[in-house]
């Protein structure tokens, strides 16, 4: 599996901006804001040690990116109209925009976790995307990963509040030890993805009958085989209700 990431100039140009912007004098002294919550007005702090935060983050971001990454130039301008181009860079930002330009060349396929971006992306300009959780599950099904690496990159991802991860039995098992015990958040999350609507019922029961029988295979002690087999069935109960 060889993959070579390249984003879009204006992607390094916007990281640079946001970058500036946080170390403007003023910002950098935190300010307040307004909100509505509960329909009231609530009132909010964003601190100089969360400025600061913010500036390590992007650092961080553009590091990553000079050091794993390939920029392009556009060329295929002629796929979309000025006032198109225009209208883009205000719903999504230049960069995105440009990704989706860039993704019409012959030999790029656009990479997104944003599902709504993707199918933009064969609508309108008639391109292929990819999940990159599909890129992961197929790498870790060649070996490429680790069941214990893909299942912290998981974890990351259900942190992040996305419900639509790719699990198997085997990830199951390896979410199981990340927080040393069946009330880890982890392996929580993990098996709540089964419920999800996305994932057809049949999908559902045979990755929690494989996984519910590698772990017994485990022969862990009845207390802890019994907690992990009752998450199971009620995390499937509750589905099972929803149907």
């Amino acid at each position: 599996l060889k993959i070579k990431f390249v984003v879009p100039e204006s992607l390094l140009e916007e990281i640079d901006g946001k970058i500036r912007d946080q170390e403007k004098p003023a910002s950098k002294r935190g300010h307040g804001y307004a909100f509505m919550q509960g329909g009231k007005l609530a009132l909010g702090e964003v601190t100089p040690e969360t400025i600061e935060s913010n500036i390590k983050i992007l650092n961080d971001l553009k590091s990553w990116v000079n050091k794993n990454c390939g920029t392009r130039p556009l060329k295929n301008l002629e796929v979309i109209s000025r006032d198109r181009r225009k209208n883009l860079n205000e719903m999504l930002g230049e960069s995105t925009t440009d990704a989706l330009i860039i993704a019409t060349e012959d030999d790029v396929w656009l990479m997104s976790i944003d599902e709504l971006l993707r199918r933009l992306g064969k609508q309108e300009f008639r391109i292929d995307g990819l999940n990159p959780q599909q890129v992961l599950y197929f790498a870790r099904q060649n070996g490429k990963l680790t069941s214990e690496r893909y299942a912290q990159i998981i974890s990351r991802f259900l942190d992040l509040g996305f419900v639509h991860v790719f699990v198997s039995a085997e990830d199951l098992k390896a979410l199981l030890p990340l927080d040393k015990g069946i009330s880890g958040k982890n392996f929580t999350r993990g098996v709540e993805v089964l419920k999800n609507k996305e994932v057809s019922p049949i999908s559902a029961i045979n990755v929690a009958c494989a996984f519910l029988y590698t772990y017994w295979k485990e022969e862990v002690d009845n207390f802890k085989w019994t907690n992990v087999l009752n998450k199971v069935i009620y995390t499937l109960a509750q589905r099972a209700d929803k149907d």
